[in-house]
């Protein structure tokens, strides 16, 4: 059951845009392209587990000053939606409407969240 309860919190947020039509709509793009603006060169805090770690998204789809995560890279796929796409796993990132902050589901399926830590 947790697991299905996982499944259905990764890609609940990708329902809205199955549709090519709707996907692609220049408003979304736009938003996209925004979201990826605001979010490269900034640090973050990642708390996981009652822990933070820092880690910046890099220009080029990366992600750096977080060791563990070093093979790690980031998409945006939605105005409020970012994918890390690891060696053999994905988690979803769900930005609120400043993108200052964000929920997730770990790796692990726990629930986690993340804040801005400086730009």
């Amino acid at each position: 059951m947790k697991i299905l309860n996982v499944l259905i919190l990764l890609f609940m947020p990708s329902l809205g845009f199955s549709d090519p039509l709707a996907r692609f709509m220049p408003e979304t793009v736009v938003g996209s392209v925004a979201l990826k603006n605001k979010l490269v060169g900034t640090t973050w805090v990642y708390k996981w587990r009652g822990r933070e770690y820092l880690f910046s998204f890099d220009a080029d789809g990366s992600i750096s000053k977080l060791k563990s995560w070093s093979m790690v890279n980031w998409v945006v796929t939605a105005p409020n939606e970012v994918v890390l796409e690891g060696v053999s796993d994905r988690m979803v990132l769900l930005f609120n409407d400043q993108a200052t902050g964000f929920t997730s589901i770990d790796w692990d399926g726990q629930k986690t969240s993340g804040e801005i830590a400086f730009e």
